[in-house]
This record gives structure tokens, sequence and C-alpha cells, in this order.
């Protein structure tokens, strides 16, 4: 897409977040959105982000946590039947996710704002709703968050 951007003189606009595959960064008004949260396991490193004409955007943060949660229902997710076995952990490649509401209850609510999702190949961020907002944004953040069910 860069040589046809350059060619149509479109100027390529990075969105407010940026993924590379589960990893993303976000620009400096959503990390002062979650500073005060105070996130356990939540954390944030300055990046940059150079796009297809070498402008360096400067205003950009890696989030990361160091939470993994293995809360979704073995009986209600979709996931491959061929488990992938490392040392004593045993991951899955999911489909489709519903959360054991059962584990989910257990822990406080601070707690698992936003985790990796443990027990996966993917180890997706998820985010409890009450903060889906910060990343949702006015729906222009490049961010697609998708509910996940608790039943």
């Amino acid at each position: 897409m860069k040589d046809e951007f350059f060619e149509r003189k479109i100027k390529d606009i990075p969105a407010d977040i940026l993924f590379e595959s589960a990893n993303f960064i976000v620009r400096d008004h959503i990390r002062e959105r979650l500073l005060p949260l105070e996130i356990p396991g939540l954390y944030l490193h300055p990046a940059v982000y150079i796009d297809d004409r070498n402008v360096w955007h400067e205003d950009y943060w890696f989030v990361g946590t160091t939470k993994e949660f293995d809360c979704w229902d073995r009986e209600k997710s979709s996931f491959r039947k061929k488990k992938i076995v490392i040392g004593d952990e045993v991951l899955h490649s999911m489909i489709s996710y519903s959360l054991n509401s059962k584990l989910i209850d257990e822990i406080p609510l601070q707690n698992r704002l936003f985790f990796k999702m443990g027990g996966t190949t993917d180890g997706l961020v998820t985010c409890h709703k009450s903060i889906a907002g910060i990343f949702r944004g006015s729906g222009k953040t490049g961010a697609v968050l998708k509910p996940t069910a608790t039943r």
C-alpha cells in the first residue's frame, strides 16, 4: 500500500492504537486515561512509530501486562482439539471464547480489568467492559473490541 498511497498522494494517518498480533501501542491520550486506574500488572513504555514516509510519531506507548488469567470456559468456548504442550503448560488454539463466570467472580474487579488470556496460543489481551471505552474511543482508535460471554 505504501507505493500506491505515494502515487495517489494519500497521507496515511496512524490510528490511536496500532497492533502487531496481541501486542499494541497507544497514543498519549489513551495512556493518560489508563494511568490513574492503577491496573495491577499493566506497564507502559515509550514507543516510536515510523510511518511509510519516514515520519516519526513519538507520542505512542507500548502497552503490556504481566497478568495472565486462564478464565475461559472449556465447555462453552470453541477451540481446536489439538493441544500444544510446553513443559507443564497446556495451550489451546481458540476459535471463540466464553468466560467461566465462576472463575471471574472469584477475582476482584481491579485484578481483572486488563490481562492476557491464559491457556491459549494467542494470549489475547482482555479488558473489562468498564474500561473498554478507553480503547474503543469514538470508534476511530484502530481497535475492534469483541464482547465475550459469561453464561
